[in-house]
């Protein structure tokens, strides 16, 4: 494995980005460092300590019907003047879900070729998101990733709508 795969240097020399990726080396004690440091320290739990416990807990995700879908990175957004960690992301392989009729169970396919954003924080007001919404994108592209899937909290919509993130 090559480590400039996976560290990314944005052209302006802001942000420097370590993709970890699921069974590559670091990656679950990366995400046991995510939930102890960062998670707390980026203001991540706005959103509630308890859905973030229960999407770490052993790094997968189960959907509605059983099955086992982890995740696939985790992202780690780094200033690189200041070397520190300014945000995180967990990527997941994207889904997609229609009701049948007469169930009120959705069936969900998960296609190869889409991400799903599990989670993302950065620290806010200072060009963060952007910069690291950017780099998804920019991965996204070099993987053939074909649609980027996520939900956010009411009060960040309008960000991701800015960043071209239809409702």
């Amino acid at each position: 494995m090559n480590a400039e795969e996976y560290i990314h240097v944005t052209a302006d020399g802001l942000y420097s980005f370590d993709w970890k990726p699921r069974g590559g080396r670091g990656f679950n004690r990366t995400l046991d460092n995510v939930v102890r440091n960062y998670y707390f320290q980026l203001g991540c739990d706005r959103g509630g300590e308890a859905y973030w416990q229960e999407v770490i807990a052993d790094a997968t995700a189960r959907d509605i019907r059983g099955q086992h879908q982890p995740y696939q990175y985790c992202v780690l957004m780094t200033q690189v003047a200041t070397q520190s960690v300014v945000g995180f992301c967990l990527l997941r392989r994207g889904k997609t879900c229609q009701y049948q009729e007469g169930s009120r169970v959705p069936l969900c396919q998960y296609p190869e070729q889409s991400w799903y954003v599990e989670f993302i924080c950065t620290a806010r007001g200072q060009g963060h998101g952007r910069a690291f919404m950017n780099e998804l994108h920019r991965r996204a592209a070099d993987l053939g990733i074909e649609y980027i899937t996520l939900s956010a909290l009411p009060e960040v919509i309008m960000f991701y709508h800015g960043a071209g993130y239809k409702l």
